[in-house]
């Protein structure tokens, strides 16, 4: 079954926050693989990320991330890293 897909920028420009993240997530289609495609979103802050990405796994999506910036690539990957205890939370 090929992959839903969703324009972020439909959302805006500026994605951030936790409840924004809650959000989106909560309005994704259902299904296994939703592609969340960022080409024309500007910012999307690491809790907004994160929320996104935890909701969806929570109603059984698995999010495939398109046209991310760096900066959104390297949030990703950094909340990646702290799930696996690769790396630990500074207080």
């Amino acid at each position: 079954m090929p992959a839903d897909s969703v324009e972020m920028r439909k959302f805006g420009a500026i994605l951030v926050t936790r409840a924004r993240g809650r959000e989106i997530a909560g309005a994704l289609p259902p299904g296994n693989v939703v592609r969340v495609n960022f080409a024309g979103v500007q910012v999307a802050s690491p809790s907004f990320l994160d929320e996104l990405v935890q909701v969806s796994l929570a109603n059984g999506i698995t999010l495939m991330f398109e046209n991310i910036t760096a900066g959104m690539k390297d949030a990703l990957n950094q909340l990646d890293d702290l799930r696996s205890g690769r790396t630990e939370r500074v207080s």
